[in-house]
């Protein structure tokens, strides 16, 4: 029995799945099904999976992001281990003790420093910096960033492991474009659905955008990882969206709908039109308590279609919205969709990836993992709450 099966099959009995066997000298490139049985997420997109829980360690660390990545034969391509992240600034200490430690554990198996150290600047001058060791079969990277400068900025630890057939230290090749592997799935004449790499948002309240334009990225064929799209585009995601799409091959581009305050508007009349008139008939309102405070971007979930049919909207504004999904979804392109969180403020980003025009259906995802990867509402609903829209192709 192959080694790194047996490694793979001893660790299931553990206590935490261990990636520790991609250190090994004679690893052999096992198959997606082979990793998938680790207990990793599976999801629409067939050639990731995905790790986000504490059952999974590499040198003894909890992993806490782990994205395994594969290639159109299902061969085991790269591996992106994010071990710890933060966006404060007194977390020096805490990540310079991380960083090396790994170093050390590494440098102990492989009985070798590093085989070289190097900087990679983004275009906002913010950098990341990188070691690695290699292997008869694979390359391993230790790619960090220990200090934060100012607001807005991360530091983080990360494990890469790659296939030694990959360009060594390219973070070009990285980030840059590549094949889409997954096409778009036509559903029947009226309707088509996107197949969109997954990704859990890191932390609390604002991990959404840069989880949506990792997924972005990574369907156009780059290895971006949450943090250092975050370190990349945290200065102004709109400048440094399109500073970053001259460096590495991408367009950025943003589609104005509305503004958020007019959404908001908009999305808090049709509801308490509604529930007036789901009272006068007796119905379930789409808001049970009419003093409690509003999440604009879910409620509609609560309403009743043909009581929705009378509500008076804006439908030039639903035309516009309808056409706009329509253009880029049937040329194979995702959107980022920014939407009113709440009745007094906020936003959410979203991604569009899908539509059905015979049953009124507008498909989405959200960036809280692979269970919501498809979810749906009415055209009509999505317009109203819809601020923006961005797009990211080759």
């Amino acid at each position: 029995m192959r080694f790194t099966l047996l490694c793979m099959i001893i660790a299931l009995y553990s206590q935490a799945v261990s990636f520790d066997f991609l250190f090994d000298n004679n690893i052999s490139c096992l198959k997606y099904n082979d990793y998938a049985k680790l207990g990793l997420d599976k999801c629409r997109y067939p050639r990731e999976l995905l790790g986000y829980s504490d059952k999974f360690e590499i040198l003894g660390h909890k992993v806490t992001e782990a994205i395994l990545r594969f290639d159109d034969k299902n061969n085991i391509k790269s591996c992106s281990f994010l071990l710890d992240y933060s966006t404060k600034q007194n977390d020096y200490n805490r990540f310079s003790q991380l960083y090396t430690e790994v170093k050390k554990k590494i440098t102990e198996i492989r009985k070798s420093q590093p085989i070289a150290k190097k900087k990679h600047t983004f275009p906002n001058k913010r950098t990341i910096d990188l070691e690695y060791w290699e292997t008869p079969s694979s390359r391993i990277y230790v790619i960090s960033r220990i200090k934060i400068e100012q607001g807005g900025d991360m530091a983080f630890v990360t494990i890469r492991w790659e296939r030694k057939d990959a360009p060594p230290a390219a973070f070009k090749t990285w980030f840059s474009p590549h094949k889409r592997y997954i096409p778009s799935v036509e559903i029947d004449g009226t309707s088509h659905k996107l197949f969109v790499p997954m990704r859990k948002q890191l932390g609390g309240t604002g991990g959404c955008w840069y989880t949506t334009i990792v997924r972005q990225l990574e369907y156009i064929g780059s290895e971006w990882d949450s943090v250092c799209c975050y370190v990349a585009f945290g200065s102004g995601e709109d400048a440094a969206g399109k500073d970053c799409g001259k460096k590495y091959g991408f367009n950025y581009k943003t589609i104005d709908f509305q503004d958020s305050g007019r959404a908001r508007q908009l999305c808090l009349e049709a509801i308490k039109f509604h529930d007036n008139l789901a009272d006068k008939k007796g119905l379930p309102r789409i808001i049970a308590n009419p003093n409690d405070s509003t999440k604009v971007w879910n409620e509609f979930g609560n309403l009743n279609a043909d009581i929705w049919k009378k509500v008076p909207l804006p439908k030039e504004n639903i035309k516009r919205f309808q056409d706009i999904v329509i253009k880029h979804i049937d040329k194979g392109i995702p959107l980022g969709w920014s939407v009113v969180r709440h009745s007094a403020s906020g936003k959410h980003r979203r991604m569009i990836i899908g539509y059905d025009l015979k049953n009124d259906k507008l498909y989405y995802s959200d960036s809280w993992g692979v269970s919501s990867d498809i979810k749906e509402m009415s055209f009509s609903c999505a317009a109203l709450m819809t601020v923006w829209m961005q797009t990211i192709t080759p």
